[in-house]
């Protein structure tokens, strides 16, 4: 009934240890920064049934080894808490560092850090629980900016799961060997936007990101590397066409397009598309995209799909190199209004929207009624798609060394309104199932695919 267990003010080199800190009305243990430098270690201790946050380091550094944080401020869903919150104050950064943890339901986060440094390892989050009143939360990491400072996460050999996943708002992030899990809650699996004009920084390699709501990564208005990355069997919501492996787009408040590099990574079962592009930077390098899933009703099931956002966007900017794009539905590269260079890919396998048949190209080129579009492919084999190998709707193709083999129409060129198609042969092209034939455009009237939306 106290209404906190541990106290820490203005004291240094602290050590608590085999203690059980629990039922308190306010916080577990509060770390503070006032009149001195603050900060100690808790080691082998279960601090549970907080009614507000289990562990509070404001302004205070603190080392946490061994340590259960469990069924926080579930009395009152109205409180903001966390397992674990720390912030800066006056002047000074909150820093927490996790060892051997585990943190769960823990209502709005498991831990929440406000211009403060965080470090995980080998440390599991789950079953953060949704804030109510406006207050947001839901995830197993949340970080912002707080006293203008940027929050720092450093977070190796992490489960995430049940409920919440990683959110940074202008942080800067590492994220190795790790696992976010999420499934059935709505939210996405990570979530990387700015705060006003602080960009997000985000490092992630080694991970595994699956099973989650919306999207498996989200980038606004940030950068993003991913390197050794499994995204795969995210699942639609409520939004219509969700379920995307990756969003990069750009932020609406700031205007500013993401850039995002992924390498070595596989974007997997995903639903409706595995990457969309909104008016930003995307390059995927020795990559496989695959076995996109159309969206409940059946449409899309996209590839890759490169555009300026809502039509109004500026042009995205697409790179492709050593990536496989295969078993796709509908499309399985879509380059709208934007500009893409592509090489030494295979682009195979591409089937029919599963909600009327139609389409099944293997790379699109859609000039909007604005906005041009256009693609240099080289050296790259497209085989096997359900309708076009390459389809150009208004749009200029360069394309050079391909090998175009056993799609219903290897080339097809079609206007795009008024505006003719372009085709500027490099060379070296062959065509037919055999790919020994001279490739030659053809023009049917087939029309274009239609584009999904931002979300």
């Amino acid at each position: 009934g106290a209404t906190t267990g541990l106290l820490v003010r203005g004291a240094d080199g602290v050590v608590v240890e085999g203690v059980r800190i629990h039922d308190t009305s306010g916080i577990g243990a509060v770390f503070i920064n006032s009149g001195g430098a603050t900060g100690g270690a808790l080691i082998d201790m279960l601090v549970e049934r907080t009614q507000q946050v289990g562990i509070s380091a404001s302004g205070a550094a603190i080392s946490l080894e061994r340590v259960n944080v469990r069924d926080v401020g579930q009395a009152d869903p109205a409180v903001a808490g966390g397992g674990i919150f720390t912030r800066a104050r006056e002047g000074t950064v909150g820093q927490v560092a996790l060892t051997d943890g585990v943190i769960e339901r823990a209502n709005y986060a498991g831990v929440a850090a406000f211009g403060a440094m965080v470090s995980l390892t080998r440390t599991v989050l789950r079953g953060a629980a949704p804030g109510s009143g406006g207050l947001g939360g839901n995830a197993g990491l949340w970080l912002d900016v707080h006293e203008d400072f940027h929050p720092a996460l450093t977070a190796q050999q992490v489960t995430i799961s049940e409920h919440g996943g990683i959110v940074l708002f202008g942080a800067a992030g590492t994220v190795d060997a790790t696992r976010i899990a999420i499934a059935g809650n709505g939210d996405r699996g990570i979530s990387v936007q700015p705060s006003g004009p602080q960009r997000t920084q985000l490092w992630l390699k080694g991970s595994q990101v699956a099973a989650n709501v919306e999207a498996g990564i989200y980038v606004s208005g940030s950068d993003a590397t991913l390197e050794g990355v499994w995204v795969s069997d995210n699942v639609p919501s409520a939004i219509v066409d969700s379920g995307r492996g990756l969003q990069i787009q750009s932020d609406e408040a700031t205007n500013e397009g993401s850039g995002v590099d992924i390498r070595g990574s596989v974007v997997s079962a995903n639903a409706t598309a595995a990457v969309v592009v909104d008016s930003s930077t995307a390059a995927l390098s020795d990559t496989r995209v695959e076995a996109t899933q159309p969206s409940p009703d059946l449409r899309f099931g996209i590839g890759v799909q490169a555009q300026n956002k809502d039509m109004t966007g500026a042009p995205s900017s697409l790179t492709l190199v050593r990536t496989l794009i295969a078993q796709n539905h509908d499309v399985g590269v879509m380059v709208l209004a934007s500009d893409a260079a592509i090489s030494d890919s295979l682009v195979t396998g591409t089937l029919p929207q599963a909600s009327d048949g139609l389409f099944g190209d293997g790379i699109t080129l859609i000039r909007s009624i604005t906005v041009p579009a256009s693609a240099t492919i080289h050296n790259s084999r497209i085989v096997d798609n359900g309708r076009a190998g390459v389809s150009v709707f208004g749009a200029t193709a360069n394309i050079s060394a391909l090998r175009l083999a056993c799609n219903v129409f290897d080339l097809a060129l079609e206007p795009a309104g008024e505006v003719e198609g372009m085709l500027q042969d490099g060379g070296e092209n062959l065509c037919g199932c055999e790919q020994t034939e001279e490739c030659k455009a053809v023009t049917t009237g087939i029309a274009p695919p239609e584009a999904i939306e931002t979300l």
